[in-house]
């Protein structure tokens, strides 16, 4: 029962996955060009599927050619509203979310050396 049940479960998780759009697939790839970086947007499947509006949508950028972990706090920040606000003209399903996370990391033999989040309000 159990070998029918995990395979099955995975096809429906899988099957539920919410697609990038073709704006936010140009986007991602915009993003990792500016950047120098690895690059992942990721839509809030629970906020989609029961409609609510408190998602959050998590923008990732790893291994970026400049070194954003030294960078001064506010200067980030600055930079993970900018990446924010332009991404949510193109965003899908906007009325699910209120806020987008940006995250910066760097990254080495899969252990992360840094990371650094920021919580921006929805423009």
């Amino acid at each position: 029962m159990s070998k029918i049940f995990f395979p099955v479960l995975f096809l429906l998780f899988a099957c539920n996955e919410k697609k990038l759009s073709a704006a936010e697939e140009s986007f991602l790839l915009q993003l990792q060009d500016e950047c120098g970086c690895e690059a992942s947007l990721m839509h809030d499947r629970t906020a989609i599927g029961n409609n609510a509006g408190n998602g959050v949508f998590h923008i990732d950028l790893i291994n970026s050619t400049v070194y954003y972990c030294n960078m001064d706090p506010v200067e980030l920040e600055r930079i993970a509203n900018n990446v924010a606000r332009r991404f949510a003209v193109i965003m899908e399903h906007k009325g699910n979310y209120s806020n987008i996370q940006v995250e910066f990391s760097q990254m080495k033999k899969d252990e992360v050396n840094c990371s650094r989040k920021f919580m921006v309000r929805r423009p």
